[in-house]
C-alpha cells in the first residue's frame, strides 16, 4: 500500500518526537519504495564531474536504492551536483538512511539553565 506523501509527512511530524531511528528509516523505506533506478547513476556523475575521465567510474551493482553500499555514498558528495532530478530521488533515501544510521546521538545538555 503506497501512502500519499502528504499523509506520510503528517504521520511523521506527529510522531517525530518519540520516533526511533529504526522507525524513521522504515518511514523512508516506505516513502521511497517504488523509486526506480535512474539512467544517470552516481558513477556517471563522478565521471562528469571529472570532465569525462573514465578513471573515476566505479562499478554500481545496485538495482534498488536500498542496495547501494555505504562506500559509494561516502566517496564524494560532489557528483551529486551532476545528477538530474530523477537520480536525486533515487539516491536521496540511501543518503538519508546512511545519515540516520551513522548519526551521533545528541548529548544531554549539561549547561545550567537559570530561570
Amino acid at each position: 500500500m503506497n501512502l500519499p506523501m502528504n499523509l506520510l509527512v503528517e504521520q511523521a511530524s506527529s510522531r517525530l518526537g518519540s520516533m526511533t531511528p529504526e522507525a524513521l528509516i522504515e518511514l523512508v523505506r516506505v516513502a521511497f519504495r517504488a523509486v526506480p533506478r535512474p539512467a544517470c547513476t552516481l558513477a556517471d556523475a563522478a565521471v562528469a564531474e571529472q570532465w569525462g575521465d573514465e578513471h573515476y567510474r566505479f562499478e554500481e551493482l545496485d538495482q534498488r536504492w536500498e542496495d547501494i553500499p555505504d562506500e559509494h555514498l561516502i566517496l564524494d558528495c560532489d557528483p551529486f551536483c551532476f545528477l538530474p532530478t530523477t537520480s536525486w530521488i533515487y539516491y536521496l533515501p540511501a543518503y538519508m538512511v546512511f545519515c540516520i544510521q551513522h548519526a551521533t546521538p545528541p548529548r544531554p545538555d549539561t549547561r545550567r539553565h537559570d530561570t
